[in-house]
């Protein structure tokens, strides 16, 4: 994967590429599951991260986005706020930086 760069966060890491073809953007979630056992865990980080990618400016076309969670998240008051924080923070430096 020649081209890929990555921005890390405190629980997220977000990886980035040029994927070569036009179009739109497109979107890639890890969530594992030694890190956040349950499934309705899992699928809220999973549809925090499709919303924060959904609503971010400044995205290139023809980019591939990657979310990975490296950290499993302090229990369950930490999942949705901070969490989705984080994700809108990583998409703005990418794009806001021109790392894209």
């Amino acid at each position: 994967m020649a081209g890929r760069s990555s921005v890390r966060g405190e629980i997220l890491e977000l990886h980035f590429r040029c994927s070569g073809r036009e179009g739109p953007a497109r979107l890639g979630i890890i969530v594992p599951k030694r890190l956040v056992p349950t499934a309705v865990g899992r699928n809220s980080i999973k549809r925090q991260a499709r919303e924060a990618f959904r609503l971010a400016k400044d995205l290139p076309d023809g980019q591939d986005f990657i979310f990975r969670l490296r950290r499993a998240p302090v229990e369950g008051c930490r999942l949705p706020a901070e969490v989705r924080r984080e994700m809108d923070g990583l998409l703005a430096r990418v794009g806001k930086a021109g790392l894209a």
